[in-house]
């Protein structure tokens, strides 16, 4: 005769062993979906004094952009860093939802609260960029406020944030001297009444006696050169950040873009083949020469949380205002003060 209690026992056994089975099934399963889909929202929320660090991070990680393929691996590290700082890799459709968010607070005419404009954002897929999220508490006019900043820098070689210029030039003179003839000058103007902030060899004016001297020891400040063949490869590397900002505690749907602007490392080599100059002189090689220097939209490297700040009281005043602070040129003298404009590399959000 059969035990009814043995085989109910052992058939609750089988039933739980089949549950916890398909449990364990499932959380693997779970575990793979978290793995393999990055998780979008960095909630690490850090204090300023973390700000500067991560910031030295990001300006490092662009300066190996200048040669990716070579510096690969020591960017994969320092994006590990970044990581463990507390900066996290989110996708271009998390930021494209951010802006929509903002976009889809506009109506038709772009008006927000009757005064505050939004630009339009058409953003077509872009090349070789990534995306980093980090956030931070700071404290304007007595009172906390929590940044959102979304970082985007070059990820492969042929990134959309990487651009190169070639340019060959031929100049003639008949009365200029060595050190008055300008091969390099930054020339920048002023955005909003805010002054772009520039860096490295930006910040000086290089002349033919400057870049040519320790070639030749018979040329002087004073001589005066008649004829400079030079030519020119500028590489302009990108950084973009958006500042998202609300009140400390407050919900992401609080969060208006308070600040947006570019930040750019700009390596510029020179070969200058042919110089002549007093009394048929003439060099007797080709003189080379590599320049680094940086340029930043107002407020970039100094100021912008506290511009953010500002931009979020003034819209809740109702006073108009702009966030959009990026560089969109950059003009430099190049050969004898030849004027050349450049177009600086940036996200395609249609402003």
């Amino acid at each position: 005769m059969f035990n009814i209690k043995k085989i109910f026992r052992i058939t609750s056994m089988v039933l739980i062993i089949s549950v916890c089975i398909t449990l364990i099934r499932d959380t693997a399963h779970a575990g793979e979906i978290l793995k393999n889909n990055k998780i979008e929202e960095n909630q690490i929320i850090l204090g300023r004094n973390k700000e500067n660090y991560i910031a030295k991070l990001y300006k490092k990680r662009l300066e190996l952009c200048n040669d990716y393929e070579k510096n690969k691996e020591k960017i994969e590290q320092l994006d590990m860093q970044l990581e463990g700082e507390g900066s996290t890799q989110v996708s271009e459709a998390y930021v494209d939802k951010k802006l929509m968010g903002i976009e889809n607070q506009s109506d038709i005419s772009g008006e927000v609260s009757g005064v505050l404009k939004i630009s339009r954002i058409a953003k077509p897929s872009e090349r070789g960029v990534t995306w980093k999220s980090t956030r931070y508490i700071t404290t304007y006019l007595g009172k906390q406020y929590e940044i959102q900043q979304l970082v985007a820098q070059p990820n492969s070689r042929r990134s959309s944030l990487s651009k190169v210029y070639s340019v060959n030039t031929i100049s003639k003179s008949a009365s200029k001297q060595a050190a008055k003839w300008n091969i390099l000058k930054s020339v920048t103007g002023t955005l909003l009444g805010l002054s772009p902030e520039v860096g490295g060899t930006f910040t000086a004016i290089q002349t033919v006696y400057s870049c040519a001297k320790s070639y030749d020891s018979g040329l002087k400040a004073t001589s005066i050169v008649k004829d400079v063949e030079a030519s020119y490869n500028i590489h302009y590397v990108t950084e973009y950040t958006l500042c998202f900002i609300k009140p400390k505690g407050a919900t992401d749907q609080s969060q208006i873009l308070g600040y947006a602007g570019n930040y750019s490392t700009v390596k510029i080599s020179c070969e200058m083949p042919y110089i002549s100059y007093s009394k048929s002189h003439v060099i007797p090689k080709s003189v080379k020469w590599e320049k680094t220097g940086t340029i930043a939209s107002p407020q970039y490297t100094s100021g912008k949380w506290n511009y953010a700040c500002k931009f979020y009281n003034n819209y809740k005043k109702e006073i108009t205002g702009n966030c959009h602070l990026n560089l969109q040129s950059h003009v430099l003298k190049l050969n004898n003060n030849l004027s050349k404009k450049f177009r600086i590399p940036r996200p395609n959000y249609g402003f």
